[in-house]
């Protein structure tokens, strides 16, 4: 299920934490990818390329869970996939799952083979997640619709995924690298922005969804 679209971007540079909040212009960090590939070059889930922790200010729903809990804290990720399980449909899709979580799919992918991805997670006293993307294995479930998978339903999944595994540290290190700072967002809509952007930049035949996510008030 993909949700309807507010944006609000805020640029503010908080001086005692070094923390950025969100931009219309990300500006990546060049790395040079060496670390070691864990994951098959034509498995289902192939690589991590962008990993960046963020905050809300204002909490948001999740959507793609039975439960509709709030979070404020998770991670904005870009993955590398078998565009097999990325084509667009209204019907049942193959789930993206990290470790216990539901992940949010902003865009299709099915012509770049990356996608956008919305991980939430529990929130640390600093208001960042708390998930350790290196501990947590991330793979593709049973076709079915997201928003009705609820903690058995993914406890199931998280059981059956038995040759899922996490990306090592150097990939997830890079990922971050890539990432640059934590951002600190005040609304869903500066975090949609930001997804936006990601989308422009990874997977471009999506451009019209992009610029959606950009001009969307």
């Amino acid at each position: 299920m993909r949700k309807p679209i507010t944006i609000l971007a805020l640029l503010t540079v908080c001086g005692a934490s070094g923390l950025l909040l969100a931009t219309s212009q990300r500006k990546p960090v060049a790395v040079a990818g060496s670390a070691p590939r864990t994951h098959s070059a034509d498995g289902p889930v192939r690589g991590i390329l962008y990993a960046q922790p963020f905050a809300l200010e204002q909490p948001t729903v999740h959507w793609w869970r039975k439960e509709r809990a709030s979070y404020s804290a998770g991670w904005l990720v870009v993955l590398e996939a078998d565009t097999a399980l990325l084509q667009p449909t209204a019907r049942a899709e193959p789930v993206l799952y990290v470790g216990h979580e539901t992940a949010e799919r902003v865009n299709h992918g099915w012509k770049s083979g990356r996608v956008v991805a919305i991980v939430p997670a529990p929130a640390g006293p600093d208001g960042f997640p708390t998930l350790d993307l290196s501990t947590a294995k991330i793979w593709f479930g049973a076709a079915a619709l997201p928003e009705q998978i609820d903690a058995a339903a993914l406890e199931r999944e998280f059981a059956a995924a038995q040759d899922a595994q996490p990306f090592s540290a150097a990939e997830i290190a890079e990922a971050r690298a890539r990432g640059g700072t934590p951002i600190r967002f005040e609304t869903r809509g500066a975090l949609d922005r930001q997804a936006g952007n990601l989308i422009l930049e990874h997977s471009p035949e999506e451009r019209e969804l992009a610029e959606g996510l950009l001009r969307t008030p």
